[in-house]
């Protein structure tokens, strides 16, 4: 089950949220479930699609086109060539959702598992066909989303769609932006985003705070002039003033040491840069978006980042949602990814449901670095379990991750095992009765504990 956020204690600011966007509609609808089609493993261009849930019974079917129909007793189609006509059913007990098989012939499986009948929870991978589903609690700012302007990306995310309705707001004003997020969640893609849609003509230029040399960093932001250190062999404009009429994107803004946060707030405070070497500030238009993985409250708390300057850059907070919370956006990324490599990419059940069920440590840049390397080496466009690199059920703390072997997986775990029985544990030769190289299986030994001992 996808694990939700608590509620923030009364006086907190909300991450995800903006201080200027405290207050709630009173009046707003009771919230509705929705069914998410996170992907069509034989049309992943199509991406995910999130239909309402408002009836209490819901017939999945094969069709033509990919479409809800009625209201009261309602039918999902899906031009999936492994779906029966009629092929499962889910019905709502008050507050509880339940699934039924209805005699398909590939079965309906619910995390992995073949059901006939199940309860099914919010977040959890339904699998019909070669298409992988997942019931969505609170789904209308999801919906109200993908109805309106997709800005700056498509989600079906209750979660991010509320986050990216309060960026909008305030992405074509001029105020400081703090995007809090781990590695590889997206914090540059949001900011350009935002410069984008702010209409503003200058440059938008990213600065890697955590990655500037420590005796040159101001330098490198507010500029030089010549002779003002060994090695100034000519006036330089500097970071801030490259972007003049644009956005910058400070990068890591947690890294930057005491003096240089110092000399930060006096320009968010005076509109201006004063150059190393010289003595006269020189005024700056730019728009200051902050990113870090740090965190700054807490640092703040314990003297480690100025409050004043956190105050000047957290004038609206927003939290890029990990993947691991909104994994019902995984068939959005991948169209994505498929379609700036220009390749025709099919996902097997049994791959989407790994990647489904994935911590992914490193995020969206680890998935869409997974996904490339397993495409350029995928045999006919076909992505399977067996493709996928192990890194990708290993969580942050660095333990495997505990998850359900797919039938397609549990085949391949016994026929390995007969083989390196039948072979005294001769790798090599197995590697060549398997028709694959010597680390796949030395891999997949590992990866399902077949360790000779």
């Amino acid at each position: 089950m996808v694990p939700g956020r608590a509620e923030p204690a009364e006086g907190e600011r909300e991450e995800g949220s903006f201080a200027d966007d405290s207050t709630q509609d009173q009046r707003q609808p009771p919230p509705i479930d929705g069914l998410a089609v996170v992907l069509e493993g034989d049309r992943l261009e199509a991406g995910g699609k999130l239909f309402p849930l408002t009836a209490t019974a819901l017939e999945i079917g094969r069709g033509r086109s990919r479409a809800l129909y009625g209201d009261v007793d309602a039918r999902l189609e899906l031009p999936d060539a492994k779906l029966s006509a009629r092929h499962a059913r889910l019905t709502r007990d008050r507050t509880t959702w339940a699934i039924e098989d209805l005699g398909s012939s590939n079965g309906t499986w619910v995390s992995g598992e073949r059901i006939t009948r199940q309860r099914v929870d919010c977040g959890e991978a339904i699998r019909v066909g070669r298409s992988l589903l997942t019931i969505v609690a609170d789904a209308g700012p999801a919906l109200d989303h993908k109805r309106g302007e997709a800005w700056p990306f498509h989600t079906l995310s209750s979660q991010v769609a509320r986050g990216f309705a309060a960026l909008r707001k305030v992405a074509s004003g001029k105020t400081p932006i703090l995007i809090l997020g781990g590695k590889g969640a997206g914090k540059e893609a949001i900011a350009r985003a935002v410069h984008v849609r702010s209409g503003r003509q200058g440059a938008f230029v990213v600065v890697g705070c955590a990655t500037l040399p420590a005796s040159l960093i101001e330098a490198h932001l507010f500029g030089h002039q010549r002779g003002a250190f060994l090695g100034a062999a000519r006036d330089e404009l500097g970071f801030f003033r490259a972007a003049e009429g644009g956005t910058i994107l400070l990068d890591e803004v947690g890294d930057l040491p005491a003096t240089t946060q110092a000399a930060l707030l006096r320009v968010l405070t005076d509109g201006a840069v004063t150059p190393v070497g010289a003595f006269s500030p020189v005024p700056v238009d730019v728009r200051v978006v902050a990113a870090t993985r740090r965190p700054l409250a807490e640092w703040v708390s314990a003297g480690r980042f100025r409050a004043d300057l956190y105050a000047r850059l957290a004038v609206h907070v927003f939290r890029v949602v990990p993947l691991r919370e909104r994994r019902q956006d995984l068939g959005v990324l991948l169209a994505s990814f498929a379609s700036e490599l220009g390749r025709d990419v099919r996902v097997r059940p049994e791959a989407a449901e790994a990647l489904y069920e994935s911590g992914w440590p490193l995020d969206v840049r680890g998935l869409k670095t997974a996904f490339e390397a397993v495409v350029s080496r995928a045999e006919g466009g076909v992505v399977r379990a067996t493709d996928l690199p192990d890194w990708i059920f290993t969580p942050l703390d660095g333990e495997p991750s505990v998850r359900p072997l797919s039938p397609e997986e549990r085949l391949l775990r016994d026929q390995l095992a007969e083989r390196l029985f039948a072979t005294s544990y001769d790798v090599e030769e197995v590697a060549r009765q398997m028709g694959y190289p010597r680390k796949q299986v030395e891999r997949w030994i590992i990866r399902y504990g077949l360790h000779k001992g």
